[in-house]
């Protein structure tokens, strides 16, 4: 059954189908159908998600000749073993199976060096405003919820949990709670996830090892 037209309201619709027959004591047959309505959140996963991340692509903004903000934007890539990441396989630059995780949030502001070296901040980050919430002003230790935006889910808006099979994405959570915490020693990092996604559900996980850091 076809209804041609999606449920924008969160409520369930209902309808019967009544079917009729030309032979005698035959029928008339009733089929009751549904349509679920429209989720309240942008997850398709809904189920808890315990991540296992191997590689990190880490992009920061440190402050320079024409920036000088109050903190430092981060932009981390993360993903585990099963994909590949390829910068020249535009605009798929993630292939393969399995899971990847973009992460924005704010550190303590960095200056641009001439030894190009950038360490994270150890400490705890935290999921600071909601997927609707456009008008607050991050700070240093804040992380940006998931919102919903025209790169999804290549470069997804704020922050994103994306599984992946065969090259072709799955499913996805929109992250709207949760914090993570940052353990650096040297150029290795211990960096934990504790997430809450718009559906409801945990996404968890870890990430050890070194960050292939690029400036902005």
């Amino acid at each position: 059954i076809n209804f041609n037209l999606r449920n924008d309201s969160p409520e369930t619709r209902t309808a019967t189908i009544t079917v009729t027959t030309d032979a005698e004591g035959i029928g008339p047959f009733e089929i009751k159908a549904s349509q679920q309505g429209k989720p309240d959140f942008l997850s398709t996963i809904t189920e808890d998600v315990s991540m296992n991340l191997t590689y990190c692509y880490a992009l920061v903004e440190p402050n320079n000749d024409y920036r000088n903000e109050p903190s430092t934007l981060w932009d981390l890539r993360l993903w585990s073993d099963g994909i590949t990441y390829d910068e020249t396989n535009y605009p798929n630059y993630y292939v393969g199976t399995g899971e990847k995780l973009c992460v924005y949030f704010y550190s303590d502001p960095l200056t641009l060096n001439d030894d190009n070296e950038y360490y994270l901040p150890d400490g705890t980050y935290t999921v600071a405003a909601t997927k609707d919430d456009t008008t607050y002003e991050f700070q240093p230790g804040d992380i940006t919820a998931g919102r919903w935006g025209y790169s999804h889910p290549t470069f997804p808006s704020g922050t994103w949990y994306i599984r992946m099979e065969n090259d072709t994405v799955t499913g996805d959570a929109c992250i709207t709670g949760g914090t993570i915490t940052v353990t650096r020693n040297g150029e290795e990092y211990d960096i934990a996830f504790d997430f809450t996604s718009d559906a409801g559900y945990k996404v968890t996980g870890s990430f050890k090892g070194a960050l292939d850091i690029r400036t902005q």
